[in-house]
């Protein structure tokens, strides 16, 4: 089992996307006490903000069990993103995928889902790869105009629906989950913004240069 403990479910449309291969069972809860679930199957926590002072004594046993405990977001004053204390690993809200498979641990790492892009191929085979090449490369540069009109102070919902919606349609679904959760909380910026230089990275693009 997969616990997540996401309060204002901030990230758990993204997390399920990323872990939906797994066949451990991602659990959701909201508190507010953990005390009474079994953890017997447990392989990994994942904690959204911060964490009640009524749980850490339970979270600290179980991490000395061997179970993962991954803080993600709270307070910002650690020393960088991965950064493991005595109980738990930290990851800021700003992660990109690298950072988030590299803090899980193995048995769930391993089926850590992809943003292959499935769908580009099939693209190709139905318009040509020109044309599929050419939609892609608009893509790459619509997030970065996304990223820069956010920057500049646009209203980032129409933007994340735009733009979560194309990522889709690409086989993108990761990065798709990013953008649309634009449309209902704000705070999820940080982390859309570094899956899209990272996106943008791996397709040999440095963001604001695209």
């Amino acid at each position: 089992m997969i616990l997540l403990i996401d309060p204002e479910k901030l990230l758990t449309p993204l997390l399920s996307a990323c872990l939906a291969n797994s066949p451990s069972v991602l659990r959701t809860i909201a508190g507010p006490s953990i005390d009474d679930l079994d953890f017997c199957d447990c392989v990994a926590i994942l904690i959204v903000g911060e964490v009640a002072e009524s749980w850490v004594s339970t979270l600290r046993s179980m991490a000395g069990t061997g179970v993962r405990v991954v803080r993600i977001g709270g307070p910002e004053d650690r020393s960088g993103p991965g950064m493991v204390e005595d109980w738990c690993h930290w990851l800021p809200l700003a992660f990109d995928l690298a950072a988030l498979r590299h803090v899980l641990p193995a048995g769930v790492r391993d089926y850590f889902r992809a943003d292959d892009g499935g769908a580009i191929g099939r693209l190709g085979v139905l318009l040509g790869k020109e044309a599929a090449a050419d939609m892609v490369a608009r893509f790459h540069a619509g997030l970065a105009e996304g990223v820069a009109a956010i920057e500049g102070g646009a209203d980032m919902a129409p933007i994340g629906h735009r733009l979560g919606g194309m990522a889709g349609m690409l086989g993108l679904p990761l990065l798709s989950a990013a953008w649309l959760g634009l449309q209902h909380d704000a705070r999820l910026w940080p982390t859309a913004r570094a899956m899209t230089a990272e996106a943008l990275h791996e397709a040999g693009i440095t963001l604001g240069q695209a």
